[in-house]
């Protein structure tokens, strides 16, 4: 699970994943994923299957 640290409200950062440019942000409450370039991506987050087709955000 993602942690924000105490001194900060959240974290954002790009990853380039499996041919994929992807922009995801972690806050107290939520993880938002963007997936700013490349084809729809299968994965799991918090033991639950999503497909990333643009947006996705997840409320922890």
């Amino acid at each position: 699970m993602p942690i924000v640290t105490k001194k900060w409200q959240s974290y954002a950062f790009h990853i380039n994943y499996r041919h994929r440019l992807l922009f995801i942000k972690v806050t107290t409450s939520s993880v938002e994923l963007h997936l700013v370039s490349g084809q729809p991506l299968s994965l799991t987050v918090y033991q639950k299957p999503y497909t990333l087709t643009d947006n996705l955000t997840i409320a922890v």
